[in-house]
């Protein structure tokens, strides 16, 4: 797993992690089942973070 061991910026490396949070949470489907609420807020509270740090899912911001 060390295949991209310092090949990215440090912007890439912080637009790469908060988007794969953001997918995990999108994906959690037990959550999603459970408590919908819970759900949708922890997707909202992923989306804000990532609009607080500059970072959109299409295009490159950073």
């Amino acid at each position: 797993m060390h295949a991209f061991r310092n090949l990215l910026t440090p912007a890439q490396e912080l637009r790469l992690r908060t988007l794969d949070a953001w997918r995990r949470a999108l994906d959690n489907k037990p959550l999603r089942m459970d408590c919908p609420d819970a759900w949708h807020d922890e997707l909202v509270r992923q989306t804000d973070e990532m609009d607080r740090l500059g970072i959109r899912q299409s295009g490159t911001r950073i």
